[in-house]
């Protein structure tokens, strides 16, 4: 039932993620830089809180309570984006939205698909989009509210979880930041696109595009053996990605940068790649706990903000050829650092 809920809402983020920074720019009218910090804050708010909830699950007799809550918040908060038009309720809203997510593969294919055919009928009308997503957030609430009856009054919780043990492996601090800093927000690839002649229409079907690309390569990298050569490769193809969007001619040749973004995605999300940063244990502890995890929350709000500001002042260009350079610092530091790995 709960896996039933993840997809739900996994739908409806789909749903209107392809359109939403159009119309925070265009209907509502803020800038690219309040996109960025919209987006950027949520995410590091979104980070900071899941890590928060982890720690403290794993102190709590009902480990499961916590993250269906989340969810549930998650799922029934979108739809007032169709109510609220201020930059403060919009990054609460946007924050609960990206509260909880889920790698439900078919929700990622059926969302851009069911905006693209919804939109002609809604008039492309987008706040009718939003509040299409009130059905799946009210079926999630009430299987949520059923699967909260039906919890036991108590779990069994591990000493030393998975959590806690991350907390002994030692992050590479450097090449981490300089990858999240490289990797903004979505929304600036529906902008682009947009910028180059996109209609609204096909905006959802390019994010199909990128999430099919997602899934195939995400299936291909977990069945590899070596996890860090695959997540190097994607860190690769993500720089090429951004460079694609700056040059790309037409908006007709548009889903090929879609694509090689979505098969970098996968490559970098794959299971081995999200713990590859954690693959060497810390004997020093010369890295505080609390280090990593601050890291990650203030990378993203760093990262929007500043490409929001390079486009808002400048020119998409040099937004999108800083995210390819990050991205190419990145991954040398991750050769000069972790030799061992290059063979």
């Amino acid at each position: 039932m709960t896996k039933i809920c993840q997809s739900l809402n996994e739908f409806s983020r789909e749903l209107i993620y392809p359109l939403f920074p159009i119309f925070i720019t265009k209907v509502l009218g803020f800038s690219i830089l309040q996109l960025g910090v919209i987006e950027g804050a949520s995410e590091a708010a979104s980070i900071l809180t899941k890590r928060a909830i982890e720690r403290k699950s794993e102190k709590e007799t009902h480990k499961v309570l916590l993250p269906l809550l989340t969810l549930l918040v998650s799922s029934i908060t979108r739809p007032l984006f169709a109510f609220f038009e201020g930059i403060f309720p919009i990054s609460l809203i946007r924050f609960a939205d990206k509260l909880e997510g889920n790698k439900s593969m078919i929700a990622k294919l059926l969302g851009p698909l069911a905006a693209f055919l919804l939109l002609p009928y809604l008039d492309f009308n987008y706040k009718k989009l939003f509040l299409i997503t009130v059905i799946p957030g009210a079926i999630v609430a009430v299987l949520i509210y059923i699967s909260i009856r039906e919890l036991p009054r108590s779990v069994k919780v591990d000493k030393e979880s998975e959590f806690l043990q991350g907390k002994k492996s030692k992050t590479l601090i450097l090449p981490k930041i300089f990858f999240s800093l490289g990797n903004p927000s979505g929304s600036f690839l529906m902008l682009r696109a947009q910028e180059l002649g996109s209609t609204t229409s096909v905006l959802p079907i390019l994010w199909l595009i990128t999430n099919s690309f997602l899934i195939l390569s995400s299936r291909y990298g977990g069945k590899t053996k070596n996890k860090s050569k695959t997540f190097l490769i994607g860190i690769f193809l993500r720089s090429i990605a951004y460079i694609s969007f700056t040059f790309i001619p037409f908006d007709s040749h548009l889903w090929l940068p879609f694509a090689l973004y979505g098969t970098a995605m996968g490559l970098t999300e794959i299971p081995g790649g999200k713990s590859y940063f954690e693959s060497k244990r810390d004997k020093t502890n010369r890295i505080p706990p609390y280090l990593p995890p601050l890291a990650e929350g203030l990378t993203p709000i760093i990262a929007n903000s500043f490409i929001g500001f390079l486009w808002n002042w400048w020119s998409s260009f040099l937004a999108f050829m800083i995210c390819a350079g990050l991205n190419l610092i990145a991954l040398g530091l991750l050769f000069l650092l972790t030799p061992s790995d290059n063979s």
